[in-house]
């Protein structure tokens, strides 16, 4: 809680003593005020032992919470009425059941992810979601069929994931876009915390779940030590030690075709994929108008990667593209995937300012008309065909969206953890679209 609460140790008496500092204006409000609410809502269950060793005492669990308690206590003692409202909302309990707010299922880590002594199956694609059961009151837990789902870093990328029918993540590590190689990964490199100090370590995924199960059978359980262990495990996208990745990701295009979407009209194989590498500098003059650059999708699919550009006027159409062009045209019916990757330059910001990237269909038809229609008229305007845009924005990377000139960014976007920002000049009221409508 800061420095809110501070103790001293009474040797003597063998405790601690506690203290409080009110110098902040939260800390001042709520104890002129009793509004503990202002602390927390509900009910705050806490854990608090005291043992002696050797003639040392030693306290564990949440001892702030206990401190707060007896703060707030003493601050009211004249007051029975609020004593009570203290005491109702801050439970503490010597319970084991109590001892880690968040416990395990054991039979259940992820929806639909059994895991035994022995072996480890699904009934269907995991979700990644860790089950976890809370406490109901000071002695019960939620049951199973009650129990929470907590998001970890495996759910957030789970459409991202290359996982084959045996249940095992496929590394494509001999090209980040080649969909040949089929080595199977078994091991996952990953920072364990419950080792002091944490420490890289390389193990294998399914017997690491496998020794948790047994450890959650154990008596007394170490809750904290277990859920610390799926939890690095579950958090383990990126090796912490190279650029490697411990799980590879599709793009969007292959994705939709391996989930079906129905968004994405004339999706393409996976397994026939036929795509072309390019960079920015790789993009020639559009054949029929030399304010642009082309892609050409007619040969196959391409995938063009982004360079970070930064704010203000460095962007896209605005002092960062090669001849001042006004954008880029997209032609034939392949797909387009427009990745912009973390890499640590200006802030991973890619800006777009008075610039177009959009398909050839919607240059010859209605090129800087507003609005327009996506496959279906609403009420009168031009229509274009689905475009085959994916753009893929890694995560922690920023989009700006420019005032000045007329910006159309056409496509799907796909970024988890990735942030867009309307408002440069606007002050958010620009309207984005992702099918429908297009307002240029």
């Amino acid at each position: 809680m800061g420095n809110a609460v501070t103790y001293s140790q009474d040797v003597t008496g063998k405790k601690i003593n506690f203290a409080a500092n009110t110098g902040s204006s939260f800390w001042n409000n709520t104890l002129k005020n009793g509004n503990i609410d202002a602390l927390c809502k509900g009910t705050i269950y806490y854990y608090y032992e005291e043992t002696i060793n050797a003639g040392v005492t030693e306290y564990s669990g949440c001892l702030e919470m206990h401190a707060i308690k007896e703060l707030l206590k003493a601050q009211f003692a004249s007051d029975a009425g609020m004593v009570a409202a203290i005491e109702a909302k801050f439970v503490e309990t010597p319970d084991p059941n109590l001892k880690y707010l968040i416990q395990m299922d054991k039979s259940n880590f992820m929806d639909n992810m059994v895991v035994t002594g022995s072996s480890i199956t699904m009934s269907e694609k995991p979700t990644y979601m860790m089950k976890i059961s809370l406490p109901k009151n000071a002695t019960d837990r939620m049951s199973a069929t009650e129990m929470i789902t907590l998001p970890t870093l495996f759910s957030k990328y789970k459409q991202y994931f290359n996982l084959n029918s045996a249940f095992e993540f496929v590394d494509h590590s001999g090209s980040a876009f080649d969909d040949n190689d089929s080595t199977v990964i078994t091991d996952l490199t990953y920072t364990d915390h419950t080792q002091d100090p944490p420490a890289v370590v390389t193990k294998n995924w399914k017997a690491q779940l496998q020794s948790v199960y047994n450890g959650l059978s154990s008596t007394p359980v170490d809750y904290h030590e277990q859920f610390t262990k799926v939890w690095d495990l579950m958090c383990a996208l990126y090796n912490p030690t190279t650029s490697a990745l411990n799980v590879y990701f599709h793009t969007p295009a292959q994705q939709a075709a391996l989930d079906g979407l129905s968004t994405f009209g004339g999706k393409f194989d996976v397994a026939t994929t036929n795509s072309t590498f390019k960079t920015f500098s790789d993009l020639t003059t559009y054949t029929n108008d030399a304010n642009y650059l082309e892609v050409d999708t007619t040969g196959g699919n391409v995938i063009l990667m982004l360079s970070p550009t930064n704010t203000g006027e460095s962007c896209y159409g605005g002092g960062n593209n090669p001849g001042s062009k006004k954008g880029i045209v997209v032609k034939g019916s392949g797909y387009l995937c427009i990745l912009l990757p973390k890499t640590g330059v200006n802030n991973d910001i890619y800006a777009f300012k008075d610039y177009k990237i959009i398909t050839e269909d919607y240059y010859n038809n209605c090129l800087n008309v507003n609005p327009v229609a996506v496959k279906t008229a609403l009420s009168g305007e031009p229509v274009i065909e689905t475009p085959n845009i994916m753009w893929y924005a890694d995560a922690g990377v920023e989009l700006n969206y420019y005032n000045g000139g007329v910006t159309t960014l056409m496509g799907y976007l796909y970024g988890p953890d990735a942030k867009f920002y309307v408002g440069a000049g606007l002050n958010g009221s620009k309207t984005i679209n992702y099918c429908g409508v297009i307002t240029v």
